[in-house]
Formats: structure tokens, C-alpha cells, sequence
């Protein structure tokens, strides 16, 4: 019912999501996309070196090659700036961000 906190959080997260996705594009493939989440190919890193660079780094990647035509692709979140911050740190675009 808060208008104000809807229209506040969709803009949020499509700030975000832009900075993201440019951010990510420097290095990978990523599919242009509306929703929270945004969804790339691993390419020549491969989706299992860049699960565990990840994990490693604490953070959770989804591995989308359960899905038909997405054989290298993984996909991410969109959530606050800290947290996407974290994930460029993960994936290894961005140094490791300052806690």
C-alpha cells in the first residue's frame, strides 16, 4: 500500500540491475533483462571455475545449464549496492569491497 516505497525499490533495483549488468558485460556475455536478476554466459571462465571462485568468495551463484539452451550461463540477483558490490568482487570484477 506505500506507493512511495514501491516506486523507491523499483527504481532501486533498476539502477542496480543496470550498473550490474554494465559491470558484468566488461567480461561476459549478459542478456539484457527487466527483471531482478540477470542471467550471462560464463564463457571461456566456465560455469564450474566461476561457481567455486564464487562460492569461495561466499557468494551464491544460480547455475542456470539446467536449462534447455543455457549451457554455460549462470544467473545473479540484483539486490542492494553492498551485496552487488560483494558479487563484482566474487566474480572478479571489482576489487574486494571495503566491510
Amino acid at each position: 500500500a506505500d506507493e512511495a516505497f514501491v516506486a523507491a525499490t523499483r527504481e532501486r533495483v533498476a539502477d542496480e540491475r543496470e550498473r550490474l549488468r554494465a559491470a558484468i558485460a566488461e567480461r561476459f556475455d549478459v542478456r539484457q533483462s527487466d527483471a531482478p536478476f540477470l542471467l550471462f554466459d560464463a564463457g571461456d571462465v566456465g560455469v564450474d571455475a566461476l561457481l567455486e571462485r564464487a562460492r569461495e568468495r561466499g557468494v551464491v551463484l544460480r547455475d542456470a545449464r539446467s536449462f534447455r539452451g543455457l549451457d554455460s550461463h549462470v544467473r545473479v540477483a540484483v539486490k542492494d549496492r553492498a551485496a552487488n558490490d560483494r558479487l563484482l568482487w566474487a566474480l572478479g570484477l571489482a576489487p574486494e569491497p571495503e566491510t
